[in-house]
């Protein structure tokens, strides 16, 4: 799956960074590996999978998630060994304040992820996002959550670009909605990565309205597969159900199906193979 994403029309790679064992040399100590906790081990290292990324031959942006405090310094001198070779948009991602709904995952030391991405790569995308969990109730990054956020970025004096990862399964509601437009007018130049996990139950129709309050131009998507369908065709059945509603003049009777349910239900339906397990991507986030 890896070398096929490095061949494909992908613009940028996202890979997870943790502290552990390489298989090839299981006795030796522990270095960054590409693996998503709770998993230990990995056929592939940091080393590796930066040399292949940054073969002359692509030209795919890189995005890298760390997953602890340990690994952080020791994989960003890894990347700074590298620097030279790097002409293509590099982000640097990690969760860094505690968010909803109760998640019980420990974020990364606020400080010292900020402090050390400024120091080793001042210009890079910082993608700073919550620890998140999904339960039975709907819910929200709240107010707490973005000011939290905006405050730490203040005390940091961060000046590189900023993206903040939320996901999809809690931004469709008003309230995230009215916090992330807040926070986005507290970092100029801010921008918003919707992410999701396999098995994320999303509001599409809501979801698209929280891309089009924000602005397209203000949004990146990387979600699953099967979410990605449904984004793409619920777009493109809204727009043909909205000209027919024109052209038919049936708007004033308010019975035309096409509603936002009975769309979203088309768009499932056809999207459907894109959930199997088989189509999901390899990674999925807590």
């Amino acid at each position: 799956m890896f070398f096929s994403s490095t061949q494909g029309s992908v613009m940028m790679i996202e890979a997870d960074v943790s502290l552990g064992k390489f298989k090839g040399d299981p006795l030796s100590s522990n270095r960054p590996i590409m693996a998503h906790p709770p998993v230990t081990a990995s056929d592939l290292t940091l080393e590796t999978f930066l040399d292949m990324v940054l073969d002359e031959s692509q030209y795919k942006g890189i995005k890298l998630d760390f997953k602890s405090n340990e690994v952080l310094e020791q994989a960003l001198q890894i990347i700074k060994s590298r620097e030279n070779r790097i002409r293509v948009p590099l982000w640097l991602n990690a969760d860094i304040i505690q968010g909803p709904v109760g998640a019980t995952t420990e974020p990364l030391n606020t400080d010292m992820f900020l402090s050390l991405t400024k120091f080793y790569f001042p210009t890079a995308v910082i993608s700073v996002g919550w620890t998140t969990k999904l339960g039975k109730e709907p819910g929200s990054y709240t107010f707490d959550h973005v000011r939290k956020m905006r405050d730490v970025l203040t005390a940091a004096q961060v000046n590189a670009p900023v993206t903040f990862p939320v996901r999809a399964a809690l931004v469709t509601t008003l309230e995230s909605r009215k916090n992330m437009l807040w926070l986005l007018n507290q970092i100029p130049g801010s921008t918003i990565t919707i992410w999701s996990s396999f098995g994320d139950k999303v509001d599409v129709p809501a979801l698209l309205d929280f891309i089009d309050a924000i602005g397209k131009e203000f949004v990146y998507i990387d979600v699953q597969r099967g979410l990605r369908c449904q984004i793409s065709r619920y777009r493109t059945f809204r727009s043909a159900s909205s000209w027919l509603l024109n052209t038919l003049a049936i708007a004033r009777t308010g019975k035309f199906p096409a509603g936002t349910g009975f769309l979203a239900l088309i768009t499932y339906v056809t999207c459907m193979t894109s959930f199997l397990p088989w189509n999901a991507d390899s990674y999925t986030r807590q």
